[in-house]
């Protein structure tokens, strides 16, 4: 029998989403201990030990740009956790994988991001990640979303397509 993943959401996500994804949705290969939640400030040393398990070509996929671990800790710092949704797949005690929606200044418009440790890439937790992007989103009104990523990730590509996303090429980016 397949090992189920738990989906949990912090306070401020259950404040919108309650139990909006059943955990029956996504067999998985990791064991029980694998769930995915919502991300809160008391999550912030946690997120920042996952960038920084980044390798340099996951950190540049995810970010556009190299960045040394002091880039790293100031971007954890700097994130506003009552506008900006988080949500991370832990295996045991560690968080292995993060989407984040950014709302826009336009309330209808918002940016998705993705980051997934190598050795837990092409495992589906990506694809669990932007569905529980796409319901928070949903349940904000959202009817645009921006996913920007360099036109060699394969694996963006290809959940690109697996969601039906319209791509365009722009200054190096998809």
């Amino acid at each position: 029998m397949a090992a189920r993943i738990g989906i949990m959401f912090g306070l401020k996500q259950s404040r919108y989403f309650g139990q909006a994804i059943n955990p029956d949705l996504f067999p998985h290969r990791f064991g029980p201990d694998t769930r995915m939640r919502g991300l809160e400030a008391a999550d912030a040393a946690q997120y920042t030990q996952h960038l920084l398990r980044l390798s340099e070509r996951d950190r540049h996929a995810r970010f556009h740009a190299s960045l040394s671990d002091n880039a790293l800790r100031e971007h954890t710092a700097r994130i506003d956790w009552d506008q900006v949704f988080i949500f991370g797949i832990f295996v045991g005690n560690n968080l292995r994988a993060t989407g984040e929606l950014i709302p826009l200044s336009d309330p209808e418009r918002g940016e998705v991001s993705l980051s997934v440790e190598s050795e837990f890439q092409h495992s589906g937790f990506g694809k669990m990640l932007i569905l529980a992007v796409f319901l928070a989103a949903r349940r904000l009104e959202m009817t645009h979303l921006h996913i920007f990523f360099r036109h060699g990730n394969e694996g963006m590509q290809s959940l690109s397509r697996d969601i039906g996303a319209k791509t365009r090429f722009a200054d190096g980016a998809l």
